[in-house]
């Protein structure tokens, strides 16, 4: 499958936050005991300029990026893995209008207008979670950092994640996302990442809790550094 320059370009579920990186540096900052005046010696990007990056008033220079990462004891890359991000809202609004999603609710008998609704968030939230490790420069890593709701969930983007990390042209990439940002149920599918025993089980969940939305939507969302911030 080619994917035109045009398609590759367009990312209209894209979600880049100043305030996501600068918090991160700032959290990786803090948790290695290191000032911002010492921050400041050791790569010469200056005390304001850390400031206003790490309180995300200003973009982070590609230059003080690399500097303040390699004085933090990590790659550029494994911050930008967790500091980019993918709109849901994108996704959930596709897979409900997705001819393929309607085919999905009659495999598994689904004709309830509340459920067709609610099965869209979990889809949703794996579909976020896709885009964001085709755009990962370590997606493996990525990967293993995210809470699944499911031992199943956590198995096949595990295998996903590995599939992505061992390809070597981007533009393979680009196809997939292609596709996801087209038709999220599909190409989830096409992925491997559609497994319905794991839905099921979490529609009977939710059935269990009285209609809430236990077991439904989960957050594979921004990267969470509270505490000790562990570097694989």
């Amino acid at each position: 499958m080619k994917v035109s320059e045009e398609e590759s370009l367009e990312n209209p579920d894209l979600i880049w936050r100043t305030e996501n990186l600068g918090g991160l540096l700032r959290a990786l900052r803090s948790d290695r005991g290191i000032s911002i005046a010492r921050l400041e010696e050791l790569t010469g990007v200056g005390h304001s300029e850390i400031h206003r990056v790490e309180t995300g008033q200003t973009e982070c220079r590609i230059e003080s990026l690399v500097r303040m990462s390699a004085s933090l004891g990590v790659k550029p890359g494994w911050i930008l893995d967790r500091t980019i991000w993918s709109n849901v809202s994108f996704f959930h609004k596709k897979i409900l209008a997705e001819p393929g999603y309607k085919k999905l609710l009659e495999r598994m008998g689904m004709h309830n207008q509340d459920l067709r609704e609610r099965l869209a968030e979990p889809l949703a939230s794996a579909s976020t979670l896709a885009a964001l490790l085709l755009r990962c420069s370590d997606p493996v890593s990525r990967a293993a950092d995210v809470e699944y709701p499911h031992a199943e969930w956590k198995k096949r983007f595990t295998a996903y994640a590995a599939k992505l990390g061992e390809m070597e042209e981007g533009v393979d990439r680009a196809a997939i996302l292609s596709g996801l940002l087209r038709e999220p149920a599909r190409e989830l599918g096409n992925q491997g990442l559609l497994p319905e025993a794991a839905l099921k089980e979490q529609i009977q969940e939710a059935k269990e809790a009285g209609g809430k939305k236990k077991g439904w939507g989960w957050t594979p969302w921004l990267y969470q550094y509270e505490g000790e911030i562990k570097v694989s």
